[in-house]
């Protein structure tokens, strides 16, 4: 029963009131908090109230008793209040707020996490690829050299055989010939014999001087060949690197293959969704025309920009929406503990996973590693990402830094 001169109003505000403080005294006796001698009071009197309210010996000065108590009990359980309460504890058939919340993100967590890992494995298998593909291109190449060089020392070892055996056939048919014409004149020359003689000798002085050249200075031409009469060793030794280092080439060129191949089989997704642009599809006509070697460079070019892309952009917006979503996790296990749960954490939630994906994106923009302090440097970009999402003040306090920096500089000047 209502006291005299009051409205309906009052009286369903104050209803609610009693059926609040209820509920509070409730969380009070449920936590063990009321035994301590500051809140028993305040709990007498909200009981009371409950009792008396709508009876007969129900007045102002009732009313009057628990409206304080209820102010009481309130500032003696701060932080905590009905609010609170309500969205952490079950009070009645609905499920709190903040158990739907805490599935919402934890769900949230859980995908964010598997797609970061499966993008992360994915991105692993084309890095590794690419930097595969370089390395064995670079080998590749030194074998390239490694295989001119020798080719270039067998043709020179080849010139030089050829040489030298030439001079040394001719020297000995000069030979040949003075004994040749020794023996049919005897010692009774004339003097057209003797003209003969001596240009056979002139000859081979000329060819015995030019097979000492090659001997003296075939050290300085082919190094490593103790003497001229083992070029033909030489040549040997040379066709059988010569041999060894083909068959590298082939073996690193069919990795080269298998690499592509895989590189291409990774990529496949990516070349699917491009495949419907226009400039996609003149690729794939220019494709036909090139040949295996336009494909394998298309496909190195392709796996570049998708992990230089990935690793700039997609990565790091999930490590700091992972960051963001592991802070929320920590911040809503502290304030259920706490009771200090309310709807107003969800909006700050809310705004916090959008702040972390942008923190992660950022924090790569204005900081680099000589930016950074001492004990954060040696972080790993994606792990700085992450740092980010999970305290998006560390980037937001720097940026703002950085802005006041500026702004006191231009009011110094303006005052100045």
């Amino acid at each position: 029963m209502d006291s005299p001169g009051m409205r309906s109003s009052d009286s369903q505000d104050l209803g609610e009131f009693i059926k609040d403080a209820q509920n509070l005294v409730r969380y009070v006796v449920r936590e063990g908090l009321a035994s301590k001698k500051d809140t028993e009071s305040s709990i007498k009197a909200i009981i009371s109230a409950s009792s008396k309210y709508g009876k007969k010996d129900w007045n102002s000065k009732e009313e009057t008793n628990f409206l304080n108590a209820y102010r009481d009990l309130s500032i003696k359980i701060a932080p905590v209040t009905l609010n609170t309460v309500q969205s952490t504890i079950k009070m009645g058939v609905a499920k709190p707020l903040a158990r739907r919340v805490v599935f919402r993100y934890s769900t949230l967590t859980i995908f964010v996490l598997v797609t970061l890992v499966v993008l992360q494995i994915y991105w692993v298998v084309g890095s590794i690829n690419v930097n595969l593909i370089a390395e064995l291109e670079e080998r590749s190449a030194k074998i390239t050299e490694e295989t001119a060089s020798l080719t270039d020392r067998r043709d020179l070892v080849a010139d030089l055989k050829k040489e030298y055996d030439g001079i040394v056939v001719r020297l000995q048919e000069t030979v040949d010939k003075k004994d040749a014409l020794l023996s049919q004149v005897g010692t009774d020359l004339i003097e057209q014999d003797q003209k003969k003689i001596r240009r056979l000798d002139g000859i081979i002085d000329r060819l015995g001087s030019m097979e000492k050249n090659i001997i003296d200075h075939q050290s300085t031409i082919l190094p490593g060949v103790q003497e001229i009469r083992h070029l033909g060793q030489e040549q040997r030794t040379i066709d059988s690197k010569l041999e060894i280092t083909t068959n590298r080439f082939h073996d690193i060129q069919d990795k080269i293959d298998v690499s592509y191949i895989m590189l291409s089989d990774w990529s496949f997704n990516w070349s699917e969704l491009l495949y419907y642009f226009p400039m996609s599809k003149k690729r794939s006509q220019a494709q036909s025309v090139s040949g295996d070697i336009y494909a394998n460079e298309l496909a190195l070019n392709s796996a570049k920009s998708t992990l230089n892309a990935m690793s700039s952009y997609v990565l790091p917006l999930l490590y700091g929406l992972l960051g963001a979503c592991a802070h929320i996790l920590r911040m809503l296990t502290r304030q259920i503990r706490e009771v200090t749960f309310s709807p107003t954490s969800v909006i700050r939630f809310r705004l916090r996973w959008p702040l972390g994906m942008l923190a992660g994106i950022a924090v790569g923009w204005f900081f680099g590693p000589e930016q950074l302090p001492s004990e954060l440097s040696a972080l790993q970009p994606l792990a700085l990402a992450f740092l980010a999402g999970y305290s998006v003040e560390l980037l937001f306090t720097g940026m703002d830094n950085l802005i006041d920096a500026f702004t006191k500089k231009e009011t110094a000047i303006a005052q100045s």
